[in-house]
């Protein structure tokens, strides 16, 4: 969908923590992956930076050890709740 003023807000964790590639067919080359707002800066889109600041602020709250996406699959497997993202009350 077209930006008509190429700016956006961006909302989770997942947009901070971004994932790029996997095994199988979904390898990829990661040698050149860039961080989800890296991408947005590339393609002239602005983001809110308190929202930014927010999720960066938090950041070492939400990783844990088991951050990477198999790590979470196995926490689930084994029936850890796992949440990804803050609370919601900081919308309010």
């Amino acid at each position: 969908m077209p930006l008509k003023d190429k700016k956006v807000n961006v909302f989770g964790f997942s947009a901070i923590n971004f994932r790029s590639g996997g095994s199988g067919s979904g390898a990829a080359d990661q040698s050149r992956t860039v961080s989800f707002y890296q991408g947005l800066e590339n393609a002239g889109i602005a983001y809110n930076k308190d929202l930014y600041d927010f999720y960066m602020s938090q950041k070492g709250a939400l990783m844990e050890e088991k951050a990477t996406g198999l790590g979470q699959i196995v926490d689930m497997l084994m029936g850890k709740e796992f949440v990804n993202e803050p609370s919601a009350d900081y919308l309010s």
